[in-house]
């Protein structure tokens, strides 16, 4: 909500202009899930957007550089492949043959996998180096980076950023979401006060509020697809007299992502804590055996209680219905294997800018947002689902579903055929 809310003051620039007041309204009932979260590297272009100092930010959040994802047990005879931070690498147009210089050297009788076009960056990971020179500036490396940050402190940063914009906090707990005789939103009931507005952006997370609830838009779940829906997550803290935890591994450049019996654990280093996630789906193990595979896979340096987290994998039908915008979690969600969710929070604001609602809420501007979101959700539907199709693994009822039962989105069969004679990044 936080970062929706510096996003839009940034766009009407609120400070400025007096026609425009931005208002957040946050229940002190409900806590923020404090848990590492991982970006890709388009995360970037909000910061700078927004004018937010790199070093301020990332000091604030408990954050780390982020070189890209490892893949750990996915494939059997495979301990681990990398999925680098490597979209600018292949925009330049000195490399954009360069998947087929490595055909011709495969056929050719070479053995090295196409990793190795990515030595620089995957060599950085290994040697748990920083993609950043002192002397770089903001937001700028030889090296594509994203990052890794504490999302509680991350919160708390972006309420503290909003505040000294002129964003207004309203402390105060949603109970009742009124309409209009048009269906629009009219004004919200709280427990102590009554908030009226022209334009409402729902960021209650999967209880979807204001989306769902008032203004009834389907949610279309995606779990004959995707199996998990569940997650329980866990941190150690680093000495404090360690701070960059030099005593032990380093602060590792990359997110790892191990996989388990029913799922995959994540591994996310923040710069005083590492944090750990086991993503699962609850039809195939049970809230118990899942704590206890999961604790089996931490470092004995735990000793926090692990927390559960129910997921509601999929989307909102339409995310801008009338007068009331989606973001986040109440717009929709795919799993966390490669870092998507505070990406669509980001594509979802920067549509936003350009299709920004008129006096009248022309609907031919929010039907236009709502078909740049469903590509954009089912574009990462197929990216994600493709990790599992294509695993090779069988050592579970989990992973035997996808090897051998696994029900694929339309257009990811579509690619996997297409992609047998075409490389992927192909234009036709």
């Amino acid at each position: 909500g936080w970062l929706s809310a510096a996003y839009i003051s940034k766009l009407l620039d609120l400070q400025k202009n007096q026609n425009y007041s931005v208002k957040v309204v946050e229940s002190p009932d409900i806590p923020t899930i404090g848990i590492g979260e991982a970006t890709i590297p388009t995360i970037i272009e909000i910061f700078q957007f927004l004018d937010i100092s790199e070093d301020k930010w990332m000091r604030k959040c408990d954050a780390t550089f982020k070189l890209g994802t490892r893949f750990e047990n996915w494939y059997e005879g495979k301990e681990a492949f990398w999925h680098p931070n490597a979209r600018k690498f292949f925009q330049k147009s000195d490399h954009s043959k360069l998947i087929f210089e490595w055909l011709e050297y495969s056929f050719s009788g070479g053995t090295s996998s196409f990793e190795s076009c990515f030595e620089a960056i995957i060599s950085s990971c290994l040697q748990n180096k920083s993609p950043k020179l002192e002397s770089d500036i903001q937001y700028s490396s030889k090296l594509e980076y994203a990052y890794h940050f504490d999302s509680r402190k991350f919160a708390d940063f972006f309420q503290s950023h909003c505040l000294e914009l002129g964003v207004t906090l309203i402390s105060d707990t949603v109970q009742e979401v009124c309409l209009d005789e048009n269906g629009y939103i009219s004004h919200l009931n709280c427990a102590h006060h009554c908030i009226t507005g022209d334009f409402f952006i729902d960021c209650t997370g999967f209880k979807g509020l204001l989306i769902n609830q008032a203004l009834q838009e389907p949610f279309i779940s995606y779990s004959d697809y995707l199996l998990c829906n569940s997650a329980v997550v866990a941190a150690d803290s680093l000495e404090t007299n360690d701070k960059f935890n030099f005593q032990n591994r380093e602060i590792r450049p990359y997110t790892n992502s191990k996989a388990l019996s029913s799922g995959w654990m994540w591994n996310i280093p923040l710069v005083s804590k590492t944090s750990y996630g086991y993503v699962y789906s609850n039809h195939c193990i049970s809230k118990e055996e899942a704590e206890k595979e999961f604790i089996s896979e931490l470092p004995s340096s735990v000793t926090q209680s692990p927390r559960h987290i129910s997921m509601r994998v999929g989307r909102t039908k339409r995310p801008w219905v009338k007068n009331c915008l989606s973001v986040g979690l109440s717009s929709g969600f795919i799993e966390p294997l490669e870092s998507t969710g505070i990406f669509i929070i980001e594509y979802a604001l920067y549509y936003l800018r350009y299709f920004f609602p008129d006096k009248n809420h022309n609907p031919k501007i929010s039907e236009q947002y709502n078909d740049v979101m469903r590509k954009e959700y089912e574009e990462i539907l197929d990216f994600v689902t493709m990790h599992y199709v294509l695993s090779k693994r069988e050592n579970s009822e989990f992973w035997k579903h996808y090897k051998f039962s696994a029900s694929y989105p339309s257009s990811l069969s579509d690619k996997l055929e297409r992609w047998t004679v075409r490389w992927p990044n192909s234009p036709n």
